[in-house]
């Protein structure tokens, strides 16, 4: 498998993350978003890292019930609870400067698993998402607004090609801990939440 740079670097900065559980002997496997099954939506902790556009069959449970919602493309975000919309500039050759999103977010599984969400707009986007989830500050600032552990967050991130100049907070809502895996619910396999 050959992965874009953006991608094995996210990889590589999430591994800090991973490694306890490396140590521990627990079973880490790495695999495309779109060959997730249900029973391991149900089953499994994740850790999603790449662009919104990869989401696969995490974008039911991610948006269905949050505060946030892709807009037009999978360059907007909407922000459900003020109406603004948020536009990625469009891609302009990897030397001109453009504003991606970065959106992360932790929310529970239907079987007490959990789901950590870093994601971009573009790849720039994408690496602030996991420096987001890397900082210790930006996590404790994100627990003070998520609800049990669960959150979600905007942030607008300047750039050029995949190099960061800066990043803007934007919103953060902690996450609701229920009707996130409904809309799952129709799929072959499907996944039900524990009663």
């Amino acid at each position: 498998m050959s992965l874009r740079p953006s991608s094995g670097d996210a990889i590589a900065a999430m591994m800090q993350i991973l490694a306890p559980d490396l140590v521990t002997g627990r079973d880490v496997r790495v695999l495309a978003a779109s060959r997730l099954t249900a029973a391991q939506l149900r089953d499994s902790d994740i850790l999603y890292v790449g662009l919104l556009s990869g989401l696969g069959p995490l974008r039911k449970p991610l948006f269905g019930n949050s505060r946030f919602a892709v807009g037009d493309s999978y360059d907007e975000m909407v922000d459900r609870a003020t109406h603004k919309r948020y536009s990625a500039d469009p891609p302009r050759g990897s030397d001109v400067a453009r504003r991606d999103y970065a959106y992360v977010a932790a929310l529970p599984g239907p079987n007490g698993n959990h789901i950590l969400i870093a994601a971009g707009t573009r790849d720039a986007a994408l690496l602030q998402a996991i420096d987001i989830l890397s900082e210790p500050a930006e996590l404790a600032t994100l627990d003070a607004v998520s609800r049990s552990g669960y959150f979600e967050a905007l942030y607008a991130v300047d750039g050029v090609g995949a190099d960061r100049f800066q990043s803007r907070f934007l919103a953060a809502s902690p996450r609701a801990t229920t009707g996130i895996w409904e809309a799952m619910t129709n799929l072959p396999g499907a996944i039900t939440s524990p009663q």
